[in-house]
């Protein structure tokens, strides 16, 4: 407005008091319609801001009566029933609020008495201490287990010892060398010919047999080698043997899994695969797939591993020597899933570690 005046002052211009008038309340009343407008926007804006607000302290602060009548009802068919483990752990969530994220713990462990030995042979190559702390890792979430870790050469590693020395695992080191013509070699596969471990296995057998007996005899040996995959839920099956123990193996011969089928400890039927060398397998599981009581090994005091047995039938002749038929064979794994995986390691790469520079090795 004051440059509108100028304007017209500028150009000796008259001005018209009526038109000016005119002028001036059309813009009072263009002005006190953006007012109104702009108020009632406002308005809404808070009355929204309130009812939003007021709407989250209801669901953070205040009781939601729908809420409390579920609350009420479970609670009372629990005190009901006599329920008190279920009362207490359904009143220990938060029933108003948001929920909290579920952390699944496995506090409720089955301490048991029975012992596992577990016996793994292992050889000197560039993943050993990778499939061995995978191991240590593993047998450190299992109540009462012995580890006996069998290395295949004349002396003792510093790899292994420092290994076992920072696992929380109880452990036994031990190493017996294969001599050389029962090394396996690559055209050994097709005749069956000098097995891989065996020397080991046998080690850790002979070394239960002086250091336990028949009275202290309560547990179980399972024999794991370094490059599987085990689940928890198979030592907590495992510890149930009585005799011999079975159970699935996963991933075995370009089988998703190969071993019995099992529904309440009985065998319903076996999966394997047909080969040209072992067809008609009595038991036609992986090592990783059985468990034999320690009072085995006193019953049956020759029972070893026979590294003179064909191609597939190593872990056959083993437990023929404890049981006579399969049906005799305790069947724990589960019908829904397989609780132990046959993987190997791929080797890494390593065609530029010779340009690597500067020249300093670390323990791998």
């Amino acid at each position: 407005l004051p440059d509108g005046l100028r304007w017209l002052k500028r150009y000796n211009l008259k001005l018209d008091p009526v038109m000016v008038k005119g002028i001036i309340g059309k813009i009072n009343v263009h002005l006190m319609a953006t007012f109104r407008q702009r108020c009632v926007i406002t308005t809404i804006l808070l009355l929204s801001y309130v009812l939003i607000g007021s709407l989250v302290a209801y669901c953070l602060i205040s009781d939601d009566p729908y809420q409390y009548y579920i609350v009420h009802n479970r609670v009372k068919e629990y005190v009901e029933n006599g329920k008190s483990k279920e009362l207490e752990s359904y009143l220990s969530l938060p029933i108003r609020g948001f929920v909290k994220p579920i952390i699944n713990t496995r506090t409720t462990r089955n301490v048991s008495q029975t012992t596992i030995f577990v016996i793994t042979p292992t050889y000197q190559r560039v993943t050993q201490k990778l499939e061995l702390t995978s191991l240590c890792h593993t047998f450190s979430l299992v109540d009462n287990i012995i580890w006996i870790l069998v290395e295949d050469s004349k002396h003792k590693t510093n790899l292994v010892l420092d290994l076992l020395l920072e696992c929380a695992v109880r452990s036994v080191h031990l190493n017996v060398e294969t001599p050389p013509e029962m090394k396996h070699k690559w055209w050994h596969w097709s005749t069956g010919l000098h097995h891989r471990g065996i020397n080991q296995r046998n080690a850790g057998i002979l070394w239960l047999r002086e250091n336990y007996s028949l009275k202290n005899s309560n547990g179980v040996v399972y024999f794991a080698d370094d490059d599987n995959r085990y689940g928890l839920k198979l030592f907590d099956a495992m510890r149930k043997t009585e005799r011999v123990s079975i159970w699935p193996v996963g991933f075995i011969l370009g089988l998703t899994y190969e071993g019995p089928i099992c529904r309440n400890n009985s065998i319903i039927f076996w999966r394997q695969w047909k080969s040209s060398f072992s067809p008609y397998r009595e038991f036609p599981i992986d090592m990783a797939g059985f468990a034999v009581h320690l009072s085995q090994f006193f019953k049956h005091p020759n029972a070893l591993f026979d590294s003179s047995v064909g191609l597939g039938q190593l872990e056959t002749e083993f437990i023929l020597q404890f049981i006579s038929h399969r049906k005799e064979a305790e069947c724990r794994g589960s019908e829904k899933e397989v609780f132990v995986w046959h993987i190997k390691t791929t080797p890494p790469d390593l065609q530029r570690e010779s340009k690597a520079l500067p020249k300093y090795k670390l323990q791998t």
